[in-house]
């Protein structure tokens, strides 16, 4: 994941939110089914406990804003890897929670349509956020 403080739970089959308290200790948060409502729950525990760490960016409608580097401003989609980074590759995590490679286009917008059309296929849309697109 991109997000600070968020991970993927194989176990859980969903993104887990953590911190690290005062006492250098790693505290969990939570499992959510999506990486930005973790992201959100780490930033609302740092703040809470006034704690001075990094915090995920959001912007002034409170979506996180991603990292510079592979991340895709699209939800399942990202900078292809080794030979492929010059393309863009579409990817989700199917019902079972088994990740499902879509494929790699030229364009950050191609992969997305990919990815809605995937989710769609799958009936997911109630459970997986679907990208607006031009």
């Amino acid at each position: 994941p991109q997000s600070r403080g968020v991970s993927w739970s194989k176990k859980a089959k969903k993104f887990a939110a953590y911190y690290t308290g005062a006492d250098g200790k790693k505290k969990y948060i939570g499992n959510f089914t999506n990486q930005e409502d973790a992201a959100h729950a780490y930033n609302a525990a740092i703040e809470e406990h006034a704690l001075n760490r990094k915090i995920n960016k959001v912007d002034s409608t409170g979506q996180l804003v991603q990292k510079p580097g592979k991340a895709s401003k699209y939800h399942g989609v990202a900078r292809g890897k080794g030979g492929a980074s010059n393309k863009w590759r579409a990817l989700y995590s199917d019902a079972g929670g088994n990740s499902q490679h879509i494929g790699l286009f030229a364009t950050e917008e191609d992969a997305a349509h990919a990815y809605n059309v995937a989710i769609e296929k799958d009936g997911l849309e109630s459970k997986r956020k679907i990208n607006k697109v031009d």
